[in-house]
């Protein structure tokens, strides 16, 4: 040690380099410290700031909460003040003061219901429909809302989803009356409402009824003037028939009838492809082309007309006489019919006194006095003489015997025409016989009304059981019609009691079983 002393001393330049040295060892240790003291104050004032920034957070929670529960008291206020002016029937200033509770505080679904009564009550039905899907979208079970949803809904004409409202609401609360009540409101609209579409919709409906009753009309008018021999004058209305409705085989078979008895063959025999091609079926248009064409000489034609009426009718006795009337010339095969071997003049003979009582007998049938045209016409010409005989076993289509309306395809047509079989019930029984029970639901849809189903219930359950017909199958096609659940509920104590005796009919015929009648009675609210 004390050798390195004498070294230093001795060398001055050494001496200087060490205290240079530990200077600048001292300088970078003292910036160190510095820079450490720095940054060790400056993330003390970051915690500090941070710490501050938490107090402050905490401060303003406290703050929002305290400010909604005043803006919510506040909403309360306003709401009580339009819950008085509804009291007071006051309707736009309960809505001023629904809208500022709304504003105040827009998370309670009853200041949107109860400002959407109000838009109700001033029949603002959009912006009552808004407010209570508002009110809905904050609770999605809140009655009330539903409920005037529905009502402004029905007055929208929104049915469909009117409806689903409704039903929520009594999905929520089955014994709801005032959905009940709406719910009977909105069918007798939707009724109201599917008329006044129908009428509209069914104009071309409407038409082709009203120019088929016209040509109904003169249809008769030419059979009155056939009973009287004036074949022109019926012909001219059978054209006018035609011309109003060409989808009925009569009104050609019978102008093909005046047709024969003033020798316009052709034309006869044209009118009777016309009632074919209508009626593939109508035996007297085959024997009235038949007779035309035996005047045109196509006796190939003829027979084969022949034979299809026997096809239909085999016991047809003027298709077999003229059939045989043709055989001894032309060698025709008779359907159903042996073989004669007697002269031709004799079966000719015979033939023509057998067609004449055959002829009476089918006027006697149809009620139709064509024996007079014949004595008025018994002046006829040889030429004629075939014609006399076949055309005059062919009574015309009358409207002597009460007409049945055709069966329907649409709730128009049948409320139609059972409105027109009110007070008979005998011919309400033959209309609704020919429906299928089944077919109901699709031809009356949601057209039902109390009135008819009444009415149908009581044909049911007295016409069908008197002449024991089923009427389950009317039934059970009644209750699947979209709009029976109301009218089940608007039934009377007369439709229960009909619809008990139609259900002890039906346990009797073993239609039905005890389980399926419970059922019933269940569906029917008996």
């Amino acid at each position: 040690m004390s050798t390195d002393q004498d070294s230093l001393s001795s060398n001055p330049f050494l001496m200087r380099k060490m205290l240079l040295d530990y200077d600048e060892s001292y300088k970078r240790e003292r910036l160190d410290m510095e820079t450490w003291e720095s940054e060790m104050k400056k993330k003390d004032r970051e915690l500090l700031a941070s710490v501050n920034n938490d107090n402050e957070w905490g401060d303003n929670e406290k703050t929002d909460e305290t400010n909604k529960v005043v803006m919510r008291n506040k909403a309360n206020e306003e709401k009580e003040k339009g819950n008085a002016f509804v009291k007071q029937g006051k309707w736009d200033d309960a809505i001023l003061h629904y809208s500022n509770a709304m504003e105040y505080y827009s998370e309670d679904c009853t200041y949107a219901a109860n400002r959407a009564l109000c838009f109700l009550k001033t029949n603002r039905f959009q912006e009552a429909e808004r407010d209570c899907t508002t009110s809905l979208s904050l609770d999605s079970k809140y009655v009330k809302a539903y409920l005037r949803r529905g009502a402004a809904r029905l007055n929208l004409k929104k049915f469909e989803a009117a409806r689903t409202d409704l039903n929520t609401v009594l999905k929520l609360e089955p014994k709801n009356s005032e959905a009940r009540r709406y719910l009977v409101d909105l069918e007798k609209e939707c009724a109201s409402s599917r008329t006044n579409n129908e009428l509209i919709n069914s104009e071309e409906d409407v038409t082709k009824e009203v120019r088929r009753k016209i040509a109904e009309e003169e249809k008769e008018k030419g059979n009155a003037c056939v009973k009287q021999s004036k074949w022109n004058e019926a012909i001219t209305h059978y054209s006018n028939a035609i011309e109003r409705h060409s989808g009925d085989c009569t009104f050609f078979a019978n102008r093909a009838l005046c047709y024969l008895k003033v020798s316009r063959f052709q034309d006869a025999e044209s009118d009777c492809t016309r009632s074919l091609a209508v009626d593939s079926s109508y035996v007297k248009a085959y024997l009235r082309r038949a007779a035309a064409r035996i005047e045109l000489k196509k006796f190939d034609e003829a027979k084969s007309d022949l034979n299809a009426v026997l096809k239909f009718e085999p016991n047809n006795t003027e298709a077999k006489m003229y059939l045989k009337r043709l055989k001894p010339c032309k060698g025709i095969e008779v359907i159903g019919s042996g073989i004669n071997n007697e002269e031709p003049h004799r079966i000719e003979s015979r033939n023509q006194k057998q067609l004449t009582q055959s002829s009476s007998h089918s006027c006697r049938d149809d009620q139709m006095n064509t024996n007079q045209i014949e004595e008025k016409n018994s002046a006829s010409t040889p030429k004629n003489r075939n014609i006399e005989l076949l055309s005059s076993s062919m009574p015309l289509e009358t409207s002597i015997r009460k007409k049945i309306h055709p069966p329907p395809k649409n709730s128009f047509q049948f409320l139609s025409a059972w409105s027109d079989l009110k007070g008979n019930p005998k011919d309400a029984f033959h209309y609704l016989k020919q429906i299928e029970g089944s077919q109901l639901p699709i031809i009356l849809q949601h057209s039902l009304e109390s009135g008819p189903l009444s009415s149908i219930i009581s044909i049911l359950a007295t016409e069908f059981i008197d002449n024991g017909v089923s009427a389950y199958q009317y039934l059970e096609g009644l209750t699947k019609v979209p709009r029976f659940d109301i009218m089940a509920l608007l039934m009377s104590k007369e439709d229960k009691n009909g619809i008990e005796k139609i259900m002890q009919f039906s346990l009797s015929r073993r239609e039905i079983t005890e389980d399926q009648a419970a059922e019933f009675k269940r569906i029917l609210h008996l």
